[in-house]
C-alpha cells in the first residue's frame, strides 16, 4: 500500500521524468567524455578536464545562486502570488546574463594570462571558447531552476534527452576532427542548443502571465548570495584541488582524477538530478509530517542510488581503466575514493535543499567552505607528507570530509528542526 501511494505521487512522477531525461541525456554525455579521454590521453585530456572545472567554477558564480533560488520562489509564488511571476522570471535571466556577461568579459580579455598560469600558453583560444559558453551555460542552469518551480519536469527530460543526443555527436566528431580545440567547441555548440531548447519550453509560461507584477528582487538576491557563495565554493575546491595537483605533481594525474570524477558524476546523477525535484517539493510543502516524510525518503534514496553502483564501479574498476588505455594506468585506486565519496556527498545534497527551504542559507554555507577547506589541507597533507598520489590524495581527501559534513549536517538539522 506504500509503495503504491508512492509510485502514484507527484514526487514520484517528477523524479521518474527527471531521472529518464538525465539517464540518457547525460549517460550520453559521459560515454562522449570517455571517448574524448581515450581520443585525447591523459595529459591533453587533463588540460581539458581543468578548463571544464574552470567553467563550472565561473558558471556557478555567474548565475548568483539564482539556479536554485529560482525554484523556490517560482513554486512559492505559483501557489501564493503568481501575479509577481513574470517579473520574478525576467530579472533572473536579466540579473544572469549581466553577471555571466562580466565575467565572460573578463575571462575573453585576460585569457592569455590565466594560460600562462595554468602552465599551458596553448590554453589561450580554450579559454577564450571558455569566455562565450560561461554566459550560456548560465543561463541554462537559471531555465532549468526556473523549470522546476514550475514543475515541468518531462518537459525538462526531453530536452535533457535531446541535448545528450546533440553533446555526443558533437564531442566525438569534433574531437576526431580537430582534437582538443573541437572538444571545446562541441562543448559551446550543445550550450548553445540546450538554451534555445529552455528558452522555448520557458516562453510558453511566460505569455500566460501577467506583467503588472514586480517581484522584490532585492531580497531575492539576498537569499541567492549564500547560495551562490555555497556552490562557489564547492567549484573553487574542485578548481584549486587540480591546480594542486597540477603544482604538486602533473597533468597526468589532474587527468587521472578528471576520468575517474566522470564515474562520480555518473553516480550522483540521481541527486544532483533530483535536487531541482526535491528542492520544488520542500520549498511549496507546508505540512512538518509530510515536509520531513519527503526529506528521509530522500535521504534514503540517494543513499542506496549512491553506494550500489559505486560498488559496482569499483568491483570493475580494472575493466573499466582498459577503456580508458595505458596512460591511465592507477585509476582504479582513484576510482574507489571517488565513487565512495558520493555517497556522502549525495545526503549532503539533500541537507542542502532542506536547509535552502527553511532559508538557513548562511549555515550551509559555513559548514560547506570549513569542509571545502579542509579538503585542500588534506591533498597537500597526503601528497606531502605521506607521499601518496596526487589524484589519489584529492579523492581520499573528499571522501574523508565528505563524512564529516554528514556528520554535522545531521546533528545540525536535529537541533533546527525542534525550533
Amino acid at each position: 500500500m506504500i509503495i503504491k501511494r508512492l509510485i502514484y505521487s507527484k514526487l514520484f512522477r517528477d523524479s521518474f521524468w527527471t531521472l529518464l531525461g538525465n539517464a540518457l541525456g547525460k549517460g550520453l554525455t559521459v560515454l562522449g567524455g570517455i571517448i574524448i579521454a581515450s581520443l585525447l590521453g591523459k595529459e591533453v585530456f587533463g588540460e581539458y578536464g581543468l578548463l571544464r572545472n574552470t567553467l563550472l567554477l565561473i558558471a556557478i558564480f555567474s548565475t548568483m545562486g539564482l539556479g536554485y533560488t529560482s525554484t523556490i520562489y517560482v513554486a512559492k509564488y505559483k501557489k501564493d502570488n503568481e501575479i509577481l511571476l513574470y517579473s520574478l522570471i525576467n530579472s533572473v535571466l536579466i540579473t544572469t546574463l549581466i553577471f555571466s556577461g562580466l565575467i565572460a568579459t573578463l575571462v575573453f580579455l585576460f585569457s592569455s594570462h590565466i594560460a600562462i598560469y595554468l602552465e599551458d600558453p596553448s590554453l589561450t583560444i580554450g579559454l577564450k571558447y571558455l569566455s562565450i559558453i560561461i554566459i550560456f551555460n548560465a543561463l541554462t542552469t537559471s531555465q532549468i531552476g526556473v523549470l522546476a518551480g514550475f514543475k515541468l519536469f518531462k518537459e525538462t527530460a526531453y530536452i535533457n534527452i535531446l541535448s545528450g543526443i546533440c553533446n555526443f555527436i558533437l564531442s566525438v566528431c569534433l574531437t576526431y576532427i580537430l582534437g582538443f580545440n573541437g572538444a571545446l567547441l562541441a562543448l559551446l555548440l550543445s550550450q548553445i542548443f540546450n538554451c534555445a531548447l529552455n528558452h522555448h519550453i520557458l516562453r510558453k509560461q511566460l505569455v500566460r502571465l501577467d506583467k503588472k507584477g514586480k517581484a522584490p528582487l532585492k531580497s531575492i538576491l539576498r537569499q541567492s548570495l549564500p547560495i551562490a557563495l555555497q556552490e562557489m565554493s564547492l567549484s573553487v575546491t574542485h578548481w584549486l584541488g587540480s591546480i594542486l595537483l597540477l603544482k604538486l605533481t602533473d597533468y597526468g594525474e589532474v587527468g587521472l582524477y578528471s576520468a575517474a570524477s566522470q564515474w562520480a558524476a555518473i553516480i550522483l546523477f540521481i541527486p544532483i538530478t533530483l535536487r531541482n525535484v526535491v528542492l520544488s517539493h520542500l520549498s511549496s510543502d507546508q505540512n512538518k509530517e509530510q515536509h520531513n516524510k519527503i526529506l528521509y525518503s530522500m535521504i534514503g534514496i540517494y543513499a542506496l542510488s549512491t553506494f550500489i553502483p559505486s560498488t559496482l564501479v569499483v568491483l570493475l574498476s580494472n575493466y573499466i581503466t582498459l577503456f580508458y588505455g595505458k596512460t591511465f594506468y592507477g585509476l582504479s585506486s582513484v576510482l574507489a575514493v571517488c565513487c565512495y565519496a558520493t555517497v556522502f556527498n549525495s545526503i549532503y545534497n539533500v541537507f542542502a535543499s532542506e536547509f535552502m527551504s527553511r532559508n538557513r542559507n548562511w549555515l550551509m554555507y559555513v559548514i560547506t567552505i570549513l569542509r571545502d577547506i579542509c579538503i585542500l589541507i588534506g591533498i597537500y597533507t597526503f601528497v606531502e607528507v605521506f607521499k601518496m598520489s596526487g589524484a589519489f590524495s584529492m579523492g581520499l581527501s573528499t571522501l574523508c570530509m565528505g563524512f564529516v559534513t554528514m556528520i554535522a549536517c545531521t546533528y545540525f538539522y536535529k537541533r533546527t528542526n525542534k525550533n
